[in-house]
Protein backbone atom coordinates (compact mmCIF):
# COMPACT_ATOMS: atom_id res chain seq x y z
CA UNK A 1 0.00 0.00 0.00
CA UNK A 2 1.67 3.75 -0.84
CA UNK A 3 1.58 6.09 1.76
CA UNK A 4 -0.29 9.15 0.90
CA UNK A 5 1.29 12.54 0.43
CA UNK A 6 0.28 15.50 2.25
CA UNK A 7 -0.34 18.52 0.23
CA UNK A 8 -0.52 22.35 2.01
CA UNK A 9 -2.88 24.62 0.48
CA UNK A 10 -2.01 27.88 0.80
CA UNK A 11 -3.79 30.90 3.20
CA UNK A 12 -4.64 34.23 2.97
CA UNK A 13 -3.66 37.68 4.61
CA UNK A 14 -6.37 36.59 6.98
CA UNK A 15 -4.73 33.45 8.40
CA UNK A 16 -7.63 31.48 6.57
CA UNK A 17 -7.81 28.58 3.43
CA UNK A 18 -7.43 29.92 0.17
CA UNK A 19 -10.18 28.37 -0.90
CA UNK A 20 -8.84 29.16 -4.78
CA UNK A 21 -5.90 27.50 -4.21
CA UNK A 22 -7.89 24.97 -2.57
CA UNK A 23 -10.42 24.40 -5.75
CA UNK A 24 -7.06 24.18 -7.91
CA UNK A 25 -5.39 21.71 -5.79
CA UNK A 26 -8.28 19.33 -5.72
CA UNK A 27 -8.49 19.10 -9.22
CA UNK A 28 -5.13 18.79 -10.21
CA UNK A 29 -4.41 16.07 -7.82
CA UNK A 30 -5.65 12.87 -6.65
CA UNK A 31 -6.52 14.09 -2.95
CA UNK A 32 -8.85 11.93 -0.97
CA UNK A 33 -9.16 14.51 2.07
CA UNK A 34 -8.81 17.52 3.58
CA UNK A 35 -7.59 18.21 7.09
CA UNK A 36 -8.49 21.49 8.07
CA UNK A 37 -8.19 23.29 11.23
CA UNK A 38 -9.37 26.39 12.26
CA UNK A 39 -6.83 28.97 13.96
CA UNK A 40 -7.33 31.20 17.26
CA UNK A 41 -11.27 31.31 16.49
CA UNK A 42 -10.81 32.16 12.76
CA UNK A 43 -13.11 30.17 10.99
CA UNK A 44 -13.20 29.56 7.08
CA UNK A 45 -16.24 30.23 4.75
CA UNK A 46 -17.03 26.79 5.65
CA UNK A 47 -19.96 26.71 2.85
CA UNK A 48 -17.60 27.55 0.59
CA UNK A 49 -14.97 24.56 1.67
CA UNK A 50 -17.72 21.87 1.92
CA UNK A 51 -18.86 23.05 -1.82
CA UNK A 52 -15.51 22.43 -2.69
CA UNK A 53 -15.13 19.13 -0.93
CA UNK A 54 -18.39 17.96 -2.25
CA UNK A 55 -17.33 18.61 -5.95
CA UNK A 56 -14.18 17.07 -5.11
CA UNK A 57 -15.41 14.21 -3.40
CA UNK A 58 -12.83 15.28 -0.73
CA UNK A 59 -13.66 13.52 3.04
CA UNK A 60 -13.73 16.84 4.86
CA UNK A 61 -11.89 16.19 8.53
CA UNK A 62 -12.27 19.70 10.77
CA UNK A 63 -10.26 20.07 13.62
CA UNK A 64 -12.05 22.22 15.93
CA UNK A 65 -9.52 22.76 18.81
CA UNK A 66 -8.87 26.32 18.08
CA UNK A 67 -12.85 27.95 17.28
CA UNK A 68 -13.08 29.78 20.70
CA UNK A 69 -16.22 28.43 21.35
CA UNK A 70 -17.29 29.42 18.15
CA UNK A 71 -19.92 27.69 15.86
CA UNK A 72 -17.96 24.33 15.26
CA UNK A 73 -18.29 20.61 13.52
CA UNK A 74 -19.84 21.96 9.58
CA UNK A 75 -18.04 19.11 8.40
CA UNK A 76 -20.95 16.33 7.54
CA UNK A 77 -17.57 13.41 7.89
CA UNK A 78 -15.78 13.93 10.73
CA UNK A 79 -14.98 16.86 13.38
CA UNK A 80 -12.63 16.56 16.21
CA UNK A 81 -11.93 18.43 19.65
CA UNK A 82 -9.01 18.09 21.47
CA UNK A 83 -8.03 19.48 24.64
CA UNK A 84 -3.98 20.31 25.43
CA UNK A 85 -2.66 18.92 28.47
CA UNK A 86 -0.78 22.91 29.26
CA UNK A 87 -4.51 23.59 28.70
CA UNK A 88 -5.76 21.66 31.32
CA UNK A 89 -3.00 22.18 33.71
CA UNK A 90 -4.36 26.07 34.44
CA UNK A 91 -7.74 24.66 35.99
Amino acid sequence: MQTPASILVETCDNFLINLDCLGRLSSENQSKALLLTHMRGHIANMKDVMRICKQSRLLLIEDCAHTNGRKMGWSIHRALWTAWLFQLSDL
